[in-house]
């Protein structure tokens, strides 16, 4: 973004405050600091926590949940409320192999999350016109 925008944005009336605050906040973090800032995040506070994941063959999805409820876990918070969302496209066109895999995962993912919350299923992809993604708990 150049410097005048930035300023015009910065002026009363110019620009959308929801969007400059929403990247105020915004903080990327990557290996043992995205830890760190997980803890300090949920130290010491009730926490409600919506989890969003793909229900995909990729199984590091599994590691990060892990490192992740540990994480959690070892903040001292107290969880009122967490809740994964599981998203299946069944629409993709893959091997058995990776439908078995993908399933795995799904399975896994779900076991793992199942420690701290419940664990609902939507399914994305359109079928005879219903264009409303399908839920399953």
């Amino acid at each position: 973004m150049d410097a005048a925008r930035l300023e015009a944005e910065e002026k009363p009336g110019h620009g959308d405050l929801a969007m400059r605050t929403l990247w105020e906040q915004y903080v990327f973090r990557r290996g043992s600091d995205a830890n760190e800032l997980w803890e300090r995040l949920f130290e010491s506070r009730p926490i409600r926590l919506l989890y969003i994941a793909g229900s995909g063959f990729d199984v590091r999805a599994q590691s990060v949940m892990r490192e992740f409820i540990n994480s959690l876990r070892s903040s001292g918070g107290t969880v009122e409320e967490a809740k994964l969302v599981l998203i299946n496209f069944p629409n993709y066109q893959l091997a058995d192999a990776l439908k078995t895999l993908t399933e795995q995962n799904d399975q896994q993912l779900a076991e793992i999350f199942s420690a701290i919350g419940t664990v609902e299923r939507i399914i994305f992809g359109a079928s005879d016109g219903d264009e409303e993604p399908q839920r399953q708990h």
